[in-house]
């Protein structure tokens, strides 16, 4: 069982040595997979750029998949702003239980897409421009990450999707939610709930395509509101039909309000309106009948 690593090997070929003697010297064995650009010192437009971003990440995960990912424990990344981004893409291509891991620079907010994976970050604080105490210490501890979860026997055994039943709350709806899924499991199931703030839904959406759920129950559709409206929220072009081939329930729990970001940040419009400081960072914005 190998690790496969991912990185822009024409501008991180040193802090990807460093990290492949690591693991190296833990046991791990490793193969490699490029991402880079291949741009050969040329100055792109941004419009080049970016296709050439698509194009490095659409030729990766054709690597990838070439092989055979059975022979595959784990995968992990490096990468600065442009590299991390890329690598964030074929992360998400992969299987959704194979464990992940991000070495960035992370000059980016990454819940918009990382939300329906499970990728693991680890923050390298300075940028990835040659190796430094600072750098070491980071690719130091991504190694002893991986390590750990190469070599681990998890306690509950290898990661499952046996379905469950899928639950979708909020802090709002939480009293509710608390006591349906104490029933839930009163009654022997075993509940997933998603934290519907606009990036968990994009988690509910892509775990119910994968067969987790037997049923779900949509107490939170506050969703609506941030994909339909306005709002903070990552793309989840499905999160209404992802689950329309199982059993559902769906309850209007906080469609009643908008989840918006720092009150200062908010348009005018939205800082006359009735809202409630939910934390520093999210406000809630009472919607209008209609």
């Amino acid at each position: 069982m190998s690790v496969l690593l991912l990185a822009t090997y024409d501008t991180k070929q040193e802090e990807a040595d460093y990290l492949i003697a690591a693991f190296t010297a833990l046991g791990v064995p490793v193969e490699t997979c490029d991402i880079s650009l291949l741009a050969g010192g040329a100055q792109w437009s941004p419009e080049d750029k970016i296709a050439g971003m698509a194009k490095a990440t659409q030729r990766a995960i054709a690597e990838i998949s070439e092989k055979p990912q059975t022979g595959r424990r784990m995968v992990v990344a490096i990468g600065g702003g442009t590299g991390g981004q890329k690598a964030i893409r074929v992360l998400r291509s992969l299987p959704v239980a194979m464990p992940k891991v991000l070495v960035t620079t992370l000059p980016f907010d990454p819940r918009y897409i990382i939300a329906d994976s499970s990728i693991i970050l680890v923050p390298t604080i300075a940028d990835l421009c040659g190796l430094n105490a600072t750098t070491r210490a980071a690719l130091d501890q991504a190694a002893a990450i991986t390590g750990g979860l190469y070599f681990a026997t998890l306690p509950t055994g290898p990661a499952s999707l046996a379905p469950s039943v899928g639950v979708t709350s909020l802090g709002v709806t939480g009293p509710g939610t608390d006591v349906l899924c104490d029933r839930l499991r009163q009654d022997g199931d075993e509940v997933t709930v998603f934290h519907a703030n606009g990036f968990g839904g994009a988690a509910f959406s892509r775990w119910a395509k994968s067969g987790a759920f037997k049923y779900v129950v949509d107490y939170t559709p506050h969703e609506l509101t941030r994909c339909y409206v306005a709002g903070v929220h990552a793309d989840m072009p499905d999160r209404f039909t992802s689950t329309e081939h199982i059993p559902r329930v769906v309850l209007p729990g906080g469609v009643n309000f908008i989840g918006m970001g720092e009150p200062a940040l908010m348009p005018e419009a939205y800082q006359a309106r009735e809202h409630y400081a939910h934390s520093k960072l999210f406000t809630h914005e009472q919607c209008s009948e209609g």
